[in-house]
């Protein structure tokens, strides 16, 4: 929480012409709710990717291959699992993808977990969701200010920031915080 409300400015002065006020604003709102952010994911934790996008995903093709590995764990930690499904989803999708498909990918993401033991509620999966769309501007946010700077660089972190912002505004984060 510290974190993001010390490296916020930054970002935000760097990006200030590429990203809408909407955009900026939702930035800087997020880092005035992450205490609220923290207490509404009360639920179950397990171990969280943390950059889990197709950049880092590698798909096996040949023989004997495993069909996924994740790679670039060096932002691993003990989280919400759900934080992963929607930063995947807002930067491996088009919005318009994301919109079309994310309950019907929440749904297979839910029988996928079911086939293991894990059993979770579907309202519980969905409001796990909501409150992981935050992952992917926290993200943008924290890397692009502790990373070398380059041109790729802030476009991906900008595309990030907007992928998210939307997201979170299409699912309505701020309203399930009371915002």
């Amino acid at each position: 929480m510290a974190l993001y409300r010390t490296l916020y400015p930054g970002f935000a002065e760097r990006h200030r012409a590429d990203l809408s006020d909407d955009e900026l604003d939702l930035g800087r709102w997020l880092g005035d709710a992450m205490g609220d952010l923290v207490v509404a994911n009360d639920g179950d934790r397990c171990l969280v990717h943390g950059d889990f996008r197709l950049d880092n995903l590698l798909f096996g093709t040949g023989p004997g291959a495993p069909p996924i590995t994740t790679v670039d764990w060096q932002t691993v930690s003990y989280g919400f699992g759900l934080s992963d499904v929607a930063y995947l989803l807002s930067a491996g999708l088009t919005p318009a993808d994301r919109r079309a498909n994310e309950d019907g990918l929440l749904h297979v993401y839910r029988e996928a977990l079911a086939a293991h033991g894990v059993m979770l509620a579907p309202g519980d999966v969905r409001h796990g969701y909501r409150l992981g769309s935050a992952s992917g501007y926290a993200m943008a946010v924290s890397a692009s200010q502790i990373v070398e700077r380059t041109g790729r660089g802030d476009a991906m972190f900008v595309a990030m920031a907007r992928e998210a912002a939307g997201q979170m505004v299409d699912v309505d984060l701020p309203g399930l915080l009371g915002r």
